[in-house]
């Protein structure tokens, strides 16, 4: 009986120190793969900061590149010497428009290239340059989009105005 106890220990503390070895051996090597990952990620992480601060230059010179096509009416003052009032009608983007806001008013007009009229849900505006600005329906000849957004601080409305190719009476088969 004493033989066999003395085979046991022998036996769990030979296992015991087999187990221990490969244990850490293996642990060992876990660290030191999650280590190298670490000081990878680290390295990259570093990288990416150039690379976003090369990205951001490249996005503000893209933005400077297209935002004179959202602030034309500035640009044509500018150009042309109109003089603007401040609670004028300007531009703005899709987004801006799309945006849940109570403060503005959303009102969707045509405007046909034909006979350059604005109306809105079959009404005709007459008032143009002081609802959604002349210069602002000038662009709509000038541009390929067939939509442009407009606010008016006066009135605090958003307009949408769509181009429409032709003439309300044709659209409207009143000819």
């Amino acid at each position: 009986m004493v033989r066999e106890i003395i085979c046991f220990a022998i036996g769990a503390a030979a296992g015991f120190g087999a187990a221990t070895y490969l244990m850490k051996s293996k642990y060992e090597a876990m660290v030191e793969e999650e280590t190298k990952s670490a000081m990878e990620w680290v390295k990259n992480k570093s990288e990416d900061t150039k690379t976003d601060e090369i990205t951001h230059s490249e996005d503000v010179k893209k933005f400077n590149e297209i935002a004179p096509n959202y602030n034309t009416i500035s640009k044509r003052v500018e150009e042309e010497g109109v003089l603007m009032k401040d609670d004028a009608p300007y531009r703005i983007t899709e987004g801006d428009f799309v945006m849940d806001d109570d403060e503005y008013g959303k009102v969707s007009l045509e405007y046909y290239t034909d006979e350059g009229g604005l109306y809105e849900d079959g009404e005709f505006i007459s008032n143009v340059d002081e609802v959604v600005g002349k210069a602002n329906l000038d662009l709509l000849h000038g541009i390929d989009e067939d939509v442009i957004y407009v606010r008016n601080e006066k009135y605090m409305i958003d307009y949408e105005i769509s181009r429409v190719i032709g003439s309300y009476s044709e659209g409207n088969n009143y000819v």
